[in-house]
């Protein structure tokens, strides 16, 4: 039997997170249930019995691609299965589509409310 699994999980850099959960509840009107850190999300799965977490990033701006690509790459394990963020405004989308299948990840993430340009947050 399999565990269970988040499907949807938001976190960010240590550095950025406390900045940006307070602009995401803000933007969406929701409290955060948490810091937006790793280890945060790590220790509620661990209390809530969950195995795995899918993390999916938003990229605000095109020219986070590869920074946001990167980050992804240091933080997959066997826990966290993280979604690459594609923005809809990239000239290179194909060709950063390609990037992420040929790194092996499992799906990408695209939201448009928060990368339509009335809408964004800066990071």
């Amino acid at each position: 039997m399999a565990g269970i699994i988040d499907i949807h999980t938001h976190v960010f850099p240590d550095p950025i997170a406390a900045a940006a959960i307070p602009a995401l509840e803000k933007v969406g009107n929701i409290k955060a249930y948490l810091d937006g850190t790793v280890s945060a999300l790590l220790e509620s799965m661990d209390r809530s019995g969950i195995e795995q977490s899918v993390l999916c990033s938003i990229a605000t701006r095109p020219e986070q691609f590869y920074t946001i690509l990167e980050w992804s790459t240091t933080i997959r394990s066997e826990r966290i299965i993280p979604f690459p963020s594609l923005h809809p405004a990239d000239p290179q989308l194909l060709e950063h589509l390609q990037v992420i299948h040929n790194q092996g990840f499992k799906g990408v993430k695209m939201h448009p409310y928060y990368q339509l340009e009335e809408t964004r947050i800066e990071s």
